[in-house]
């Protein structure tokens, strides 16, 4: 009840402890792949305290010099126009406290929630608008939502063991129209 934990792009999953006031890495690094964490988006915790949360891509946030800031939005705008499909979901065993990957390849990974009875993790893949179920006790992945009218962004589970998603915008066609030419998307990356 005195943690707080945090989904943070540039340093990982972090835990706040709030007594204390004491900042600790929990993971920047998933130990199964080696792979670092370089853009940690969202997170939910189950009662044993596993934790389940994103790294939305491999690409890592970029620095605005000119205005001074870490530019997710323009991050975003890159990893979109750039067909970039690095995105994870990972757990972080709090008995063990290591981290693993449970599913990757996701068109930007962002909003998670586990279900009211914690057996499945959904998963927002952003960039696809859908929304994937996770099995905890099967390890497969179906699509529970697909085709969603919005950008998705995060996901919460309801009171009465639903879900809702964040739309964050209308759907474009941009992303659909440069598809075919990766060169094209390459260079509208650099202008966004």
């Amino acid at each position: 009840a005195d943690a707080l934990y945090v989904a943070c792009s540039l340093k990982g999953l972090l835990k706040l402890d709030m007594s204390k006031g004491t900042l600790e890495v929990l993971a920047n690094l998933a130990e199964d792949t080696n792979l670092p964490l370089n853009y940690v988006n969202d997170l939910d915790v189950a009662p044993n305290g596993d934790i389940y949360f994103t790294s939305s891509t491999e690409r890592g946030v970029l620095y605005n010099a000119r205005k001074g800031f870490y530019d997710t939005l323009h991050s975003y705008l890159q990893n979109l126009c750039k067909g970039d499909n690095t995105g994870r979901l990972l757990k972080y065993d709090a008995a063990t406290r290591t981290t693993s990957t449970l599913l990757s390849g996701l068109w930007y990974a962002n909003g998670v929630a586990l279900s009211a009875d914690y057996r499945d993790v959904m998963v927002v893949e952003t960039n696809l608008n859908r929304v994937h179920r996770y099995s905890l006790t099967t390890g497969k992945t179906e699509v529970f939502v697909d085709k969603i009218p919005a950008m998705p962004d995060g996901i919460s589970r309801s009171a009465d063991g639903g879900f809702w998603i964040g739309g964050v915008v209308r759907l474009s066609p941009l992303p659909r129209l440069l598809a075919p030419y990766p060169k094209l998307r390459t260079l509208v990356s650099h202008i966004v």
